[in-house]
């Protein structure tokens, strides 16, 4: 395990191209003497975390990062507008696809044309970001590597190791009754960002620096978007609301709402498969049929989070719930999958005893990770025959001794990377051991699916 101490409670976290890793997060800087920063960490092979550096995104705590490698940017909520900072300068050669050349030392330009309405331009950021020192933030285990550079305070020149440059400020058009950026989320490849504010509206951009072209906004949900997710081929996206109760899934390129499943039929599947006892759980983990729903369902889920499948052709999504099952006094977390095409669910899995805190997905679709409080459950992805997923408990860690807030998988998912109010970022191996230890799992629900099916049924 190695553990990077940055100095702020820590919200977000995101790995890209190279095991290059971007934590954010603050405690309001000013008003509290708590920054607001990024972190810029290189992951080694080996799971050491370097700190390369701190930035200032004063005056917002940044709660949700995304990046996009191929345009050679790291895409930030800060509170009404999506901030845009260069990382081309940290990625290996050959990951920017065609982006644009950037002359980070170069001055701002002048601030753009107004835009039209179906067209928000990047208004101009100071070419020098103010960088926070790095001294803070020095490693807390042994693991830990020493910070690589440290700035002397607003005059890092940008585009270098000192701190990320802020290339432009985006506004995203969001609602004036409550103008903020909840989440953002970007399907690389294609050059398209998703962004889901206060009001329920999905607004779809095509990412084109300096200028951010709107092309969808996507209206139906009547509550908060708590988060949304592109497909592979970007054709599609899926969003969940916690306040009106719907997964819905959308066409991209014609900007209207395909589908919209309730959190009931959800909430039933999982009641049923709980009902059938714990040889539901084995079936369901073996890609046989969950129990069957039951009417009349009085359990109090809430979607939390949602992702496209990664591992099979079949489009199916991963949706992680929370809340409290009929019966039940203590909330409790659980994935379902659900087919996308149909709007069925194909399968469900109890994860934990404890509300869901955050949920990532790893690149290659392999594994999930959930975190519930300061623990966090590895789950393993695999795909039927038929191209469905299906589910099995693989592993389970306790990186923080605090609430997880956001976690992410390393390039070859040997290490999960955490963050948490604790005001750390921890890179914890999950191979090895971990690896035997899923392999006796698997071993043992082949097992136990036999003898059930050759001999008790």
């Amino acid at each position: 395990m190695s553990v990077a101490d940055l100095g702020v409670p820590l919200y977000a976290v995101v790995r890209t191209t190279g095991n290059m890793v971007f934590a954010a997060g603050g405690g309001g800087g000013s008003a509290t003497g708590v920054p607001n920063t990024i972190a810029a960490c290189s992951l080694s092979s080996s799971g050491r975390i370097s700190l390369d550096s701190l930035t200032s995104t004063h005056p917002h705590a940044v709660m949700t990062l995304a990046a996009a490698p191929t345009a050679g940017v790291l895409l930030a909520a800060e509170e009404e507008a999506i901030g845009v900072y260069d990382i081309a300068h940290l990625l290996p050669k050959g990951t920017l696809a065609g982006a644009p050349a950037r002359a980070a030392a170069a001055p701002a330009a002048a601030a753009p044309a107004a835009s039209s309405p179906s067209t928000s331009k990047a208004s101009s950021a100071s070419a020098s970001t103010s960088t926070e020192p790095a001294t803070a933030a020095s490693g807390a285990s042994d693991e830990s590597d020493a910070p690589k550079n440290a700035s002397d305070g607003d005059d890092a020149a940008p585009g270098t190791a000192l701190g990320l440059t802020k290339i432009a400020e985006w506004k995203a058009d969001l609602s004036k009754d409550e103008p903020r950026v909840r989440k953002v989320v970007v399907a690389d490849a294609a050059r398209l960002v998703a962004t889901t504010g206060s009001e329920g509206r999905i607004r779809v951009w095509k990412l084109e620096h300096p200028e951010y072209t709107r092309v969808h906004t996507l209206t139906g949900h009547t509550g908060v978007v708590r988060d949304l997710a592109f497909n592979m081929y970007a054709s599609r996206i899926a969003s969940v609301s916690q306040q009106d109760g719907t997964l819905k899934i959308w066409n991209v390129s014609m900007g209207s709402l395909i589908r919209s499943v309730a959190v009931e039929t959800v909430a039933a599947a999982i009641e049923g498969a709980l009902d059938s006892g714990p040889m539901s759980a084995v079936r369901s983990a073996v890609g046989g049929s969950p129990g069957r729903a039951k009417a009349g369902s009085k359990s109090r889920l809430s979607f939390r989070t949602v992702f496209y499948n990664r591992s099979s052709n079949r489009q199916c999504l991963i949706l992680g719930l929370t809340g409290k099952i009929a019966g039940a006094s203590e909330p409790s977390s659980h994935v379902a999958v659900i087919d996308a095409e149909t709007g069925a669910v194909v399968t469900t899995l109890k994860v934990a005893d404890e509300p869901m805190t955050a949920m990532a997905y790893a690149d290659d679709g392999s594994l999930l990770g959930i975190a519930t409080g300061e623990r966090v459950y590895i789950v393993q992805v695999s795909a039927s025959p038929s191209g469905l997923l299906r589910l099995a408990h693989f592993v389970s860690v306790t990186p923080h001794p605090l609430l997880v807030t956001s976690l992410a998988f390393s390039s070859n998912n040997s290490h999960v990377l955490t963050v948490s109010v604790d005001r750390t970022l921890v890179a914890t191996r999950i191979t090895g051991s971990s690896r035997s230890l899923f392999l006796v799992i698997a071993l043992f629900l082949a097992t136990a699916a036999l003898y059930y099916y050759f001999v008790l049924a």
